[in-house]
């Protein structure tokens, strides 16, 4: 993966939050503009009628972006009036619409609703039941983390560029050469060895959704690949989508530099119909670079490709990007982004 593409990666990811979860505090304005909404997960929604019939809510939604965090009080209400009338429209164990925003220049927004068929629950919402314990955050560790972040926000939103290159460690959020963030390095790679045990603790062990997902940021700084790896592939399985996001946002950059690793292909794959759309295109991104190897070619070949051929169809950008550069990889072929028909015909005649 170019490193223009990782930062790309990097930009959509990171502004794909819930409205309502933990946000810095800035009102920078930055007047996003809508670009599609997609469903995903039923033929029983079109996101061509979803904008249609929505428009003033999600006209309300995208007004609530023109300043970071999102103003609650004009999203909220239209997000709920969405999913609760998109629930009824057919036999739903889930529905939700996500918002993800890509910074400049792009300053757009990308809509998706995710939809889980009760029909194929157990299939896409694998996921392991939510830990219980209250753990302590060690030496304020998880709290220094919260701090970092929220200075990568408001320097993101300040025009900055985050572009990583040379991450000195497993995975860099944004690059530690700005002197804003420069400080944070040694502090999570001192924090992270002397607390190591802890962190992974924490990471299969709290309750609280947000200390497991930071928890596994922070031992990317332990530079313990052969470790940490089987706990990434773990997490993929994590009921909290933030943890399944971050741990394979980490093996992204692990791929990315070292692709014969010991890597979940297996679940990365079943991870590609996921629930939300963030989980997709973590992994898609993964296997777009794992495809590239002889040693998970061939599965990605015989496992994924009818995933991929979904994804191929979205509008967002990081689900339909990273499946169009893999079957690619896989066929060999240049058919069109956009020319479904013929990547169809080639999985159908492949498989006969």
């Amino acid at each position: 993966m170019t490193s223009s593409v990782r930062a790309a990666v990097l930009l959509l990811s990171i502004f794909s939050r819930s409205v309502g979860g933990q946000q810095p505090s800035t009102t920078t304005p930055i007047r996003p503009t809508l670009r599609s909404v997609d469903v995903f997960g039923t033929k029983v929604l079109n996101g061509d009628d979803v904008a249609t019939e929505f428009e003033s809510d999600i006209g309300s939604i995208a007004a609530a972006f023109g300043t970071w965090p999102p103003s609650l009080e004009l999203a909220g209400p239209a997000t709920e009036r969405i999913e609760t009338a998109l629930k009824s429209r057919g036999s739903f164990a889930y529905v939700h619409l996500g918002v993800t925003y890509s910074p400049a220049p792009d300053n757009g927004l990308y809509f998706m609703v995710d939809v889980v068929e009760k029909k194929d629950a157990a299939r896409r919402v694998p996921f392991r039941k939510q830990p219980t314990e209250v753990l302590a955050d060690p030496d304020g560790l998880i709290a220094k983390w919260d701090e970092y972040q929220d200075k990568v926000f408001q320097l993101m939103f300040s025009g900055t560029s985050l572009q990583v290159t040379g991450c000195p460690v497993l995975h860099c959020l944004a690059p530690f050469s700005l002197p804003e963030l420069a400080p944070y390095l040694s502090v999570f790679n001192d924090g992270a060895r002397t607390h190591e045990k802890e962190l992974y603790e924490i990471v299969s062990r709290d309750r609280d959704p947000e200390h497991r997902a930071e928890a596994l940021f922070l031992l990317a700084h332990t530079n313990n690949a052969k470790k940490l790896l089987p706990v990434l592939g773990g997490a993929i399985h994590d009921p909290y989508e933030g943890v399944r996001n971050n741990a394979m946002r980490i093996m992204m950059e692990m791929a990315a530099s070292a692709p014969n690793r010991d890597y979940p292909v297996k679940d990365l794959i079943t991870a590609l119909e996921f629930p939300s759309s963030e989980d997709r295109n973590k992994s898609a991104y993964v296997l777009s670079i794992l495809v590239k190897s002889p040693r998970y070619r061939a599965a990605i070949d015989k496992q994924a490709v009818q995933s991929l051929l979904k994804l191929l169809r979205l509008r967002q950008a990081n689900n339909h990007d990273p499946a169009y550069d893999t079957l690619k990889t896989l066929s060999g072929k240049t058919f069109g982004d956009r020319d479904y028909e013929a990547w169809e015909s080639w999985a159908s005649a492949r498989s006969h």
